[in-house]
């Protein structure tokens, strides 16, 4: 199933299924309500993650059954998408996809670098990842609050110049578990979506630089950063995600391609690696870092006020933003 959370008519946002076709979607409390009396687990997706494969189950046969009177199908013209998730309860963001952390190095060393150092740097074959990345599956925690969802306008932070988009595949924990074991970490998804990590280069550059560093700060860090959508696509449907391709087109031109399956770590492995010592909470969000070609800072290209950025990911969707306006500049 493909569910969303949408908005109609000024109501509160509800949870929803969208129709096989991407062309309609049924408002799963009022389908609940009609067959057991009450809204019960499906008045958000937080509560129907929470409440476990069996209501999920429910839904599905509600969904691809005959409507009871008073259910019908809404046309996705007539309500607003919202993010899956409004306020999901955590959200990890990892780094691993190798091409995309080199390509990135190498074009800030290009940029920052005197020409004679990086040409040296680069014929000793100096820019590469490290040991540990190919060791562990880093990742920081990102600021759930800063959440936008599909076709939303995403803030230009005032102390940037430098604003790119970031292509990923985000994992949807379901169950709860600490300590997950690799082999057993699919129980614990619920789906997959789309994930833009709007980025403020110059910020961040700033931030993390060459020295001692805590990670990215405001340079992943503003009003509507996080966007993800349009949809959250259940596990069953996703099937092995792995073999999903990606694309980046940023005003309808193509900037980047990949396969989400191009990372040095499982996706498996990542919910495993969350899981040490810290227990997965259902709704919280894995996004599993930029794919190689999916940001603008591999090439050096960033994005202008009013561009429309859609990633496309296979099975899943298109997640469309557009950016806002820049104000006045106030740099870090």
């Amino acid at each position: 199933m493909r569910l969303v959370t949408f908005e109609q008519a000024g109501l509160a946002p509800r949870l929803g299924v969208v129709s096989p076709d991407g062309a309609a979607v049924l408002d799963a409390g009022r389908l609940a309500k009609a067959h057991q009396g009450s809204v019960g687990a499906y008045r958000s997706m937080l509560e129907l993650i929470e409440a476990g494969p069996v209501a999920l189950s429910k839904l599905e046969a509600w969904a691809t059954g005959a409507l009871p009177a008073g259910v019908d199908w809404i046309a996705l013209t007539d309500v607003r998408l919202r993010a899956p998730l409004l306020r999901p309860p955590r959200l990890r963001c990892f780094s691993v996809y190798e091409r995309h952390l080199v390509q990135a190095f190498r074009s800030v060393l290009r940029h920052k670098m005197n020409p004679f150092l990086f040409v040296l740097v680069s014929a000793l074959g100096l820019i590469k990842a490290p040991k540990k990345f190919f060791r562990v599956p880093v990742y920081y925690k990102g600021n759930h609050l800063a959440i936008s969802g599909p076709n939303d306008t995403i803030p230009w932070p005032s102390y940037s110049r430098m604003l790119d988009y970031e292509l990923e595949i985000a994992i949807i924990i379901g169950a709860p578990g600490i300590d997950v074991p690799v082999e057993r970490a699919a129980e614990h998804i619920f789906g997959y979506t789309i994930f833009n990590d709007f980025s403020a280069r110059d910020a961040l550059m700033t931030e993390v630089g060459f020295g001692p560093s805590a990670g990215p700060a405001k340079g992943k860090d503003f009003d509507g950063s996080n966007a993800f959508g349009p949809w959250i696509v259940t596990a069953d449907e996703m099937g092995d995600p792995a073999t999903a391709e990606m694309v980046v087109s940023v005003n309808g031109v193509e900037r980047g391609r990949a396969k989400a399956g191009e990372a040095a770590h499982s996706f498996s492995r990542l919910v495993s690696y969350a899981s040490r010592g810290e227990a997965l909470q259902p709704g919280e969000i894995l996004a599993c870092g930029a794919v190689g070609d999916g940001t603008g800072i591999e090439f050096w290209s960033f994005l202008q006020p009013g561009d429309r950025v859609e990633l496309k990911v296979e099975r899943i969707g298109v997640l469309s933003n557009t950016i806002g306006p820049q104000s006045a500049h106030a740099p870090l």
